[in-house]
């Protein structure tokens, strides 16, 4: 969640920011990544402890064997081409194996894939040019800070979702 809040701050200052003020957001070495960082470990953590919760309370398979899965939770999120698909394979079985309905597609969990793979795009696209960090408020920047935010609005409605129906089953 604090990712979500950070993102919805950048978005503010990126968008109320003077062109001469030279505002690049909270994204930058610092404060910004040690958030990220932060946020991508508590939220790995959560991820295995989900999928574990996932297997032991579903009475579906996985796509792969809990051990496999288990292992790739990790990872998928590492491991170069394989990161461009295992992490929403996970989520999705976590989100569907969790859920009541327990079949069928998960579109929101595809909606936030989509929206993290095209920040990651857009990251890397404004590393590489040097005219998207030239300016505080470039288009690229706006973009990037809004397609996060929405992306960490899916993420948290993915993971309080996954927990209420999670803890929902514990007790039933």
């Amino acid at each position: 969640m604090a990712i979500g809040v950070i993102a919805g701050l950048d978005l503010v200052l990126v968008l109320t920011s003077t062109k001469n003020s030279g505002y690049r957001g909270v994204w930058s070495p610092g404060f910004g990544w040690f958030v990220v960082v932060l946020g991508a470990l508590v939220f790995l953590v959560w991820s295995w402890r989900a999928h574990a919760n996932a297997v032991a309370l579903s009475r579906h398979r996985h796509r792969r064997t809990p051990r496999l899965a288990a292992v790739w939770v990790v990872l998928g999120w590492i491991v170069p081409v394989v990161s461009l698909w295992f992490p929403y394979l996970i989520m999705a079985d976590q989100y569907r194996s969790s859920g009541p309905h327990r079949t069928g597609n998960a579109p929101v969990v595809g909606a936030w894939w989509i929206l993290d793979l095209a920040w990651s795009g857009m990251l890397l696209f404004s590393l590489l040019s040097a005219s998207a960090q030239s300016s505080g408020r470039s288009p690229l920047l706006v973009a990037m800070v809004l397609v996060e935010v929405v992306d960490a609005a899916l993420a948290i409605l993915i993971i309080l979702r996954i927990g209420k129906w999670q803890e929902s089953a514990r007790h039933s």
